[in-house]
This record gives structure tokens, C-alpha cells and sequence, in this order.
């Protein structure tokens, strides 16, 4: 169970910064987008927390299916804060209303945020022990610690958001089926199904990234992500347009801006 302590604080960290990240390139984030996120990732966090403390008959299986979920809702909820501007009805370099914005960065995360903390309650009731509080702080911690060196020194130089994504759900799965078929899974298939996982995971981020942005940028020519933001170049009639977390830059010509 210590594991899945460390796997919870593991993809906190990092799902915390894909969506925050997406959520800013997508509203053109300020001081209170930051608030917003964070006051939402901590309400809804502490709800699940809440909620998952009063079931007092969740088994290892049950966090395992947890784990199963994490992995699948984080690249979900990643390809969502994409699509939500055409959603909307928002179109390229105009912001979004204020109530649908607040609503979509406090809604859209809730679901990873709230299954997340309702993770910690029962691993930490299934670590046992008089100290299984403090052990459980201190799994997580670790967890959060190695997450964020890995995606700051890294994920987030080398690889897009979804591979990060898909790799941090290959991981969950792994132990995930751990905790699902204990007496079957062993070592010796968790590594070559972790690497197998990682294999995938790598071409098919790659693929959905560009996908999911096209969906902003019907006519994107390129994207990149850095420590500092995401530089986007999108082409119409001969000009390049160049956006830094969804804002115009710079371009080409002059007429791009008249147009969108």
C-alpha cells in the first residue's frame, strides 16, 4: 500500500501542473486563474478525502480500481481543457467570458482531484499500524517530491503533455494490477508490462497532442512545449502567427489579427 501512496502523490504533482498548464494557455492565465485553480484542486481534494473516510470497507481491489481511473481521467481531462474553448463557442485569441471560465477551471479538474483524495483515506487505513498516519504523509510526500523533480528536470523538456500523461497512467496501472490480482502479479510481469506500457505511451502522445490542439488551431503548423510555456505557430494565406500560451505574439503580416 505504500506504493499506491507514492503513485498518489506521484501523479498529483504532475497532473496538477498538465492541467494548470493547460488551463492557462487556454484562458490566458492571471494571478486569480492560479487561485482558482489551486483553491479548486484543494476543495475538491479535501472533499474526496472527506468522503472517502467515512467508507470504512474500502479493500486494497478497491484502490487498485482507483489507480485504474487515475490513469484514465488524467489524459481525459487534458484533452477537455483543450477542447473547451470550442465548446464554448470561443474563437481563437478572443477571452473567455468570466462565469464560464471559472466554472470550466473548477469543474473540469474535479473528478481527477476528488478521486485523488479519496485514494489517501483508505491507503492510509490499509498501511496499519498506530503510525499509519504519519507513514502515510510521508509516502505521499515522497511521491509528490519525486514527481516534481522528474516532470521539472525532465518530462517537461523532452517529452509533450500527453506522453507525460500516458506514462504517469502506464505507472498507475502497473500498480494498480498489483493490487488487483496480488497473488498472480509479480515482479517479473510488472516490468515488462510497465516497459510495454512506456513503449505505447510515447507514439501514441505524440499523436494526440497535435490532435487535440488542432482542435483550437484548425490550422497549426507547429507547437512546443517549455519550462516557461507553450509557443504556438498556426498559418492562413501565407503569414505565421505566433502565440505564447494562446496570446498573439507576433506575426508576419498585419492583417492576422483583423481576422481573428
Amino acid at each position: 500500500m505504500a506504493l499506491a501512496l507514492l503513485a498518489v502523490g506521484f501523479t498529483a504533482v504532475i497532473g496538477q501542473v498538465l492541467l494548470m498548464r493547460e488551463l492557462v494557455a487556454t484562458f490566458y492565465g492571471n494571478e486569480l486563474l492560479f487561485g482558482l485553480i489551486l483553491a479548486g484542486w484543494l476543495a475538491w481534494g479535501a472533499a474526496g478525502s472527506a468522503l472517502a473516510a467515512r467508507l470504512r470497507r474500502i479493500g486494497p481491489r478497491a484502490v487498485g480500481t482507483g489507480l485504474v481511473l487515475v490513469a484514465l481521467l488524467l489524459p481525459a481531462q487534458l484533452a477537455l481543457v483543450r477542447g473547451v474553448r470550442t465548446l464554448l463557442g470561443v474563437p481563437p485569441g478572443a477571452f473567455v467570458e468570466f462565469v464560464p471560465m471559472v466554472l470550466a477551471v473548477v469543474l473540469i479538474p474535479a473528478p481527477l482531484c476528488g478521486l485523488l483524495g479519496g485514494l489517501f483515506a483508505p491507503a492510509a487505513r490499509l498501511l496499519g499500524g498506530v503510525d499509519a498516519g504519519p507513514r502515510a504523509y510521508l509516502w505521499e510526500s515522497a511521491g509528490s517530491v519525486a514527481g516534481g523533480v522528474l516532470f521539472s528536470f525532465l518530462l517537461i523538456r523532452w517529452l509533450d503533455p500527453f506522453q507525460t500523461a500516458l506514462l504517469v497512467g502506464a505507472l498507475d496501472l502497473t500498480l494498480a494490477l498489483h493490487l488487483l490480482k496480488p497473488a498472480t502479479w509479480n515482479l517479473k510481469l510488472a516490468l515488462p508490462f510497465l516497459l510495454l506500457l512506456n513503449l505505447a505511451s510515447l507514439p501514441l502522445g505524440h499523436l494526440l497532442h497535435p490532435a487535440t490542439l488542432r482542435w483550437r488551431w484548425s490550422d497549426l503548423v507547429f507547437a512546443t512545449d517549455s519550462p516557461y510555456g507553450r509557443l504556438t505557430i498556426v498559418a492562413r494565406d501565407g503569414q505565421r502567427a505566433f502565440f505564447e500560451n494562446g496570446l498573439l505574439s507576433f506575426e508576419t503580416q498585419s492583417t492576422f489579427p483583423e481576422e481573428v
